[in-house]
């Protein structure tokens, strides 16, 4: 199964080919990867991106004292895909789907001073660009971005758990520093988070958050994933999409994924690689704005798909994954659970 951004995939497709047969290992899944990149499937359907909200950014007070426009009340309503996402954000930050493709480089507001669209900052120590990579038929990494002002010196956290409401294991990551000084400009710090999940059982649904190490670190929102089958001891079928070539503007699939996730069409994602184009651009809020609105995807739809590993970003999508499950190269393969 291999989609361009540009087509959609996952539930038509995978319901035309035959799902991967377990044992459900990453050598088998390369090696299934490897053996249909050749391969194109042309299709008619349309691609969905969906409207990203980002109400942990806020606008810069210098220049926008007012703050933001409620959506609704703005010309820029017409970029919305979802009538009730725009209701539902309010006046937050946000990339909505059909807004300009630069526009959506920073997620963005409409300034209530003056009506003119001005960028948004991230939040401190507060987890973004979440994604779940899957490493084995039993483990799970959760992957996210925090903004810091010096490396942390405490490993990342998550708590786990069978149920939304008692997250009863408590598990420490590891955490790698970057500096965007390859790029003109004020260089930005980021602390790359990775924390495992093992000893998963097959087809559990878990619950899980996560924060930096950092003291005073938020917490994330609530999210769940469901594990894969284990084929030594249910023998199960896991169903894999395969994508790539994407971006962060209306003709791209962030949508579709969701809903191939939702309908239990595929469990899992294989990306392939050509993650986003030039993704270090602006001091590498491209690649952050890209991230977000893939992994807001999980966010917003239940249950659904998160991105690959957090990468290094180094031209047109040639990329360097942090994360086990992952090769080095301009071609990227890593293997994503459905989360809600």
């Amino acid at each position: 199964i291999f989609s361009d951004s540009r087509l959609d995939n996952g539930a038509k497709i995978s319901r035309e080919l035959k799902a991967y047969q377990n044992p459900f290992t990453m050598s088998r899944i390369i090696s299934y990867a490897m053996a249909i990149t050749a391969v194109l499937l042309v299709s008619g359907i349309d691609a969905n991106q969906l409207d990203t909200v980002m109400n942990t950014y806020r606008v810069d007070t210098t220049h926008c004292a007012s703050g933001c426009m409620p959506w609704k009340n703005t010309t820029s309503a017409q970029y919305w895909v979802s009538p009730s996402a725009m209701e539902a954000a309010g006046a937050s930050c946000a990339m909505p789907a059909a807004a300009p493709r630069a526009q959506n480089y920073f997620p963005w507001c409409i300034c209530a001073l003056n009506n003119e669209p001005v960028s948004c900052q991230y939040s401190m120590s507060t987890p973004e660009q979440l994604n779940l990579v899957l490493a084995a038929s039993d483990i799970v990494v959760a992957s996210f971005v925090t903004f810091e002002d010096a490396p942390p010196q405490i490993a990342p956290v998550a708590e786990l758990g069978t149920r939304e409401n008692a997250l009863t294991t408590t598990l420490a990551g590891v955490s790698h520093w970057y500096t965007t000084s390859h790029v003109s400009g004020t260089p930005r710090n980021y602390a790359m988070h990775f924390v495992r999940f093992t000893g998963l059982v097959p087809r559990q649904r878990y619950y899980y958050r996560v924060k930096s190490g950092i003291t005073g670190a938020a917490w994330s929102d609530v999210y769940s994933f469901r594990a894969p089958y284990d084929h030594t001891s249910d023998g199960g079928v896991t169903r894999i999409a395969i994508y790539g070539d994407m971006g962060n503007d209306l003709h791209n699939n962030q949508g579709n994924l969701a809903a191939d996730c939702a309908s239990g069409a595929i469990d899992a994602i294989l990306h392939m690689g050509d993650h986003a184009y030039n993704m270090g651009d602006d001091n590498d809020n491209r690649g952050d704005a890209y991230m977000n609105a893939f992994s807001k995807a999980g966010a917003d739809h239940a249950p659904l798909s998160r991105p690959p590993s957090y990468v290094f970003r180094k031209g047109h999508g040639a990329v360097v994954c942090f994360a086990h499950g992952c090769s080095v190269g301009c071609v990227m393969f890593c293997v994503l659970t459905c989360v809600h």
